[in-house]
């Protein structure tokens, strides 16, 4: 009687530990293609510059560069999960958005680093709580054939089409000559 007790509880006990083992959570679908699945939390962890419960929302697309440019980096669907590197859906392109002041950037992509950057405060200012420089006065470049749909490589210094500005503020701008 003692043996077939003990194997009662044997059984019991697995049945336990499989059924309650944590179970990785899911991602809303298409997580992979800009964030990184939490599988703890079922949350889509988005990269800087994304939003949206599968990172689908782009916050900087004129701080990134074009598609087909070179020096794209690769969003690597599985890092920091648990999922094996064999059963990792295919990586895909991801261009990183970069709201830094060492290059030259088009207006419309320092417009967008401050508004996803910087909170307003009382008297409507906008306080930025990032060393990245965000001041009025930095020069920045607009490509008059692409509208808002600017993209981060800085124009050749003959590229005809291009306006050159100090301060990036729309109404506030002054155009220069850059050379």
């Amino acid at each position: 009687m003692g043996q077939r007790w003990r194997n009662s509880l044997l059984l019991i006990a697995l049945i336990l530990i499989k059924f309650s083992a944590a179970q990785p959570l899911r991602c809303k679908a298409g997580c992979g293609k800009y964030g990184n699945c939490n599988l703890e939390t079922g949350e889509c962890v988005c990269p800087f510059g994304r939003s949206g419960e599968a990172c689908e929302e782009d916050l900087l697309p004129a701080c990134r560069r074009a598609v087909d440019a070179p020096g794209q980096t690769t969003s690597h669907t599985c890092s920091r999960t648990f999922i094996p590197a064999n059963e990792c859906p295919r990586q895909t392109p991801f261009i990183a958005a970069y709201c830094g002041h060492v290059n030259l950037k088009p207006c419309e992509c320092i417009r967008q680093c401050r508004e996803y950057l910087c909170q307003p405060d009382r008297d409507g200012y906008p306080v930025c709580d990032t060393a990245i420089d965000l001041k009025e006065d930095r020069v920045c470049f607009h490509r008059t054939s692409l509208g808002r749909e600017q993209t981060v490589e800085v124009p050749a210094k003959d590229e005809e089409g291009v306006e050159y500005y100090r301060g990036y503020l729309e109404g506030d701008q002054v155009p220069i000559s850059y050379e």
